[in-house]
């Protein structure tokens, strides 16, 4: 279901680009105040875990035939015939996960708290056994990676087969768009941002601020 037309986004709620207080969230069957509606969100960690909503979609996102989502995902990938995780890793010579959690990745965590695809020995799961699918692979990859964040998060990073092919769809797209400043103008750097160019000031200079 497409937005409301006189609906906005409120940047300020998703990246930092201006002082927000990154307080409490709205609770259950409680009316949110004024600071909750304008309150900092923070993206969730990269992991390999699923918020329950998403195993049983809406029908008017999917159909009832398959409402999880992880089910659709990993049908999609096998009709489009798609190599599994550790293949590509190895195709852009990279050693593959020889452990690859399925959990959420939450400081503390112990190895108890999680499953490993490469080692469990359930039926359901036995078939990935080396042969994980590409997606939850690029996942699992962020439990290695990681960086400190805002307010002293420690935030997972996309790992070098996930990240690769993050940047070489954007580079596919600047290469293959003729508009594109590689194509218009390879020398052309941002004149805003004082040296720094990113997220950030993308949306502040589309914001006109």
């Amino acid at each position: 279901m497409p937005p409301e037309s006189n609906w906005g986004i409120d940047w300020g709620r998703f990246i930092d680009i201006d002082n927000r207080p990154n307080g409490e969230m709205a609770q259950d069957n409680v009316p949110p105040t004024p600071e909750m509606k304008k309150r900092l969100q923070l993206a969730y960690r990269i992991d390999t875990s699923v918020v329950k909503p998403l195993s049983n979609l809406p029908p008017d996102v999917a159909d009832r035939i398959i409402k999880s989502l992880i089910q659709r995902n990993l049908v999609r990938g096998w009709r489009l015939r798609l190599p599994n995780g550790q293949d590509i890793a190895r195709a852009m010579g990279v050693v593959p996960l020889d452990v690859i959690n399925i959990g959420r990745f939450e400081d503390g965590a112990k190895p108890a708290d999680f499953t490993d695809l490469n080692k469990n020995s359930e039926p359901k799961l036995e078939r990935f056994k080396e042969n994980c699918p590409l997606w939850v692979y690029t996942l699992a990859e962020t439990f290695h990676h990681t960086a400190k964040g805002k307010f002293g998060v420690k935030s997972h990073l996309l790992g070098p087969v996930g990240g690769t092919i993050v940047a070489e769809t954007f580079a596919g797209l600047l290469h293959y768009d003729s508009h594109s400043f590689i194509n218009q103008d390879p020398r052309w750097k941002p004149t805003i941002g004082n040296g720094k160019f990113g997220l950030n000031e993308f949306v502040l200079y589309a914001l006109g601020k």
